[in-house]
C-alpha cells in the first residue's frame, strides 16, 4: 500500500528537523501533558506532535497522536486584537483558566511557545488550536517509531 502523500512529507521534514521539546523530557511531555513541539525554520513555525483522541478497542484504551502546526506569534496578535472583547481566542479568558495573568500569558508568546500552546490548549481544547481534524492518527506504538529517539 502506498503511503499518503502527507505522512511522506513529515518523515522528510523529521529526517531534517531534530531538536523537539516540550513542558519536560520529550516522553513526560508528549505521553503525559500531550505535545511536543519543534521549530521548522523553512515553515517559520513550529511543528507539533500531540494527543489528539483515545479509543476503546477490546477493553483496552489506545492512544492516538497526530501533527499540525503552530505559531505563537500569530496567537499573540489575534488574542491582542481581542483584548477587551469575548471573541476567540481571549485572551483574558485563557489566562482565567490558567490561573495567570494577560501579560504573563502574552510574554510566554515571545520565549515559551510549549507553555502558550499548552494554556490555549487548556482553556480551548486541542480542536479549535491545533485544527486535528485534517491529520493522520498514529497509535503510541506507531509515534514512538516516527519520532524515534526524540522520544526514547
Amino acid at each position: 500500500m502506498k503511503r499518503p502523500l502527507v505522512i511522506d512529507l513529515i518523515i522528510q521534514i523529521m529526517k531534517k528537523i531534530k531538536k523537539w521539546f516540550g513542558l519536560d523530557n520529550n516522553s513526560v511531555s508528549l505521553f503525559s501533558y500531550g505535545l511536543l513541539l519543534r521549530w521548522v525554520s523553512k515553515f517559520k513555525e513550529y511543528q507539533v506532535c500531540y494527543h489528539c483522541g483515545c479509543d476503546t478497542v477490546n477493553d483496552e484504551v489506545i492512544d492516538y497522536y497526530t501533527f499540525s502546526w503552530f505559531d505563537p506569534m500569530e496567537w499573540k496578535k489575534l488574542m491582542i486584537a481581542n483584548l477587551g472583547t469575548d471573541r476567540f481566542p481571549s485572551v483574558e479568558y485563557v489566562a482565567k483558566m490558567n490561573d495567570m495573568t494577560v501579560d504573563e500569558i502574552l510574554d510566554e508568546s515571545n520565549d515559551w511557545p510549549e507553555n502558550l500552546l499548552f494554556e490555549l490548549t487548556v482553556a480551548y481544547g486541542v480542536g479549535p488550536i491545533l485544527d486535528y481534524y485534517n491529520y493522520d492518527w498514529y497509535d503510541e506504538n506507531k509515534i514512538r517509531r516516527i519520532l524515534n529517539k526524540a522520544v526514547a
